[in-house]
């Protein structure tokens, strides 16, 4: 079966069924919704500034697992913890995403007051993204966060 609908604006999109597939690989990770980079923006700075969920659920949310950890910090219910140390900003929470050849990341203080949002995309680069993109991701960090010195 296939079915044509109206996606994002200006933009049509086509769904085809059968047995094996529901929804094409490119739509699977977006359940229906675009954000802007902005949009990311003022989410995560009114999350962390405790402006969407009571305190108690915000809390449980920047608990992380005792044995998780990675490139991007330990992990809580939704969100990374990253230490960056007493020379940085300290604690700093994040979560990021990708389908498809994009990526958005989102970083934050605690309270909300500084963020970092940024889009991403891999395209047809002619780097290995594995290898280069902690590296660019640790500078964007220290930049923002740490005035360009180490987080820890």
């Amino acid at each position: 079966m296939q079915r044509s609908f109206r996606g994002p604006p200006n933009t049509y999109c086509r769904e085809t069924r059968n047995d094996h597939e529901q929804i094409p690989h490119h739509r699977r990770g977006r359940q229906g919704s675009d954000s802007t980079t902005k949009d990311l923006h003022t989410f995560f700075s009114a999350l962390n500034g405790g402006r969407l969920i009571p305190a108690t659920l915000l809390a449980e949310m920047r608990k992380p697992h005792p044995k998780s950890g990675g490139l991007f910090g330990r992990y809580g219910l939704g969100l990374y913890v990253q230490d960056t140390g007493p020379d940085c900003v300290g604690t700093l929470l994040n979560h990021n995403g990708s389908v498809g050849g994009y990526g958005s990341l989102m970083y934050g203080t605690p309270d909300g007051k500084k963020t970092l949002t940024a889009s991403i995309t891999s395209g047809d680069a002619a780097i290995d993204p594995a290898q280069a993109f902690p590296k660019a991701l640790d500078k964007l960090v220290k930049d923002v966060f740490c005035g360009g010195k180490a987080a820890s």
